[in-house]
């Protein structure tokens, strides 16, 4: 089973649409002087901030293999920037699905291990419904063997 945030999620929500805002409203906030255009600048303030919000914003991928009874997290560009973690079954206590603020089925959620040392694991920087997360969370503690819950932090 792999948990990896969304392409969509990752290089549309989290990169472009924040650095297309900045390009567009750059030129708008620092006027040129008269008879100049500053479309230039816009331009730069676009690549910069979609590179700035590419590295701040690591994708984040989680495997599990049942046979080494283990979670291999991918957290960032492995050949660069990329750092991996290695988490054996047996130190995970539960899983559960993260909120920041509770209210109903509304705001967004994320898939998260608890381990025995009390340390709350993130599986996605990316949001997703708190139903779409509690069925993440309902085959991971399938294959944990942790029995079924309600999964709800």
């Amino acid at each position: 089973m792999v948990i990896e945030d969304g392409a969509a999620a990752r290089y549309g929500l989290g990169v472009f649409v924040p650095a297309l805002l900045v390009g567009v409203f750059f030129p708008i906030i620092w006027p040129a002087p008269p008879g100049h255009m500053r479309f230039d600048l816009g331009a730069y303030m676009f690549i910069i901030t979609a590179l700035v919000l590419a590295l701040l914003k690591p994708p984040r991928t989680t495997e599990f293999d049942p046979e080494r009874r283990e979670a291999r997290l991918t957290i960032g560009w492995p050949p660069l920037l990329g750092r991996r973690r290695t988490i054996s079954f047996d130190d995970i206590s539960d899983a559960k699905v993260w909120r920041l603020i509770k209210l109903d089925d509304l705001g967004h959620a994320r898939p998260a291990l608890v381990l025995k040392s009390g340390k709350t694991v993130f599986l996605s920087t990316y949001g997703r419904s708190p139903k779409r997360c509690r069925e993440i969370i309902e085959q991971i503690r399938r294959q944990l063997g942790l029995g079924s819950g309600t999964g709800l932090a």
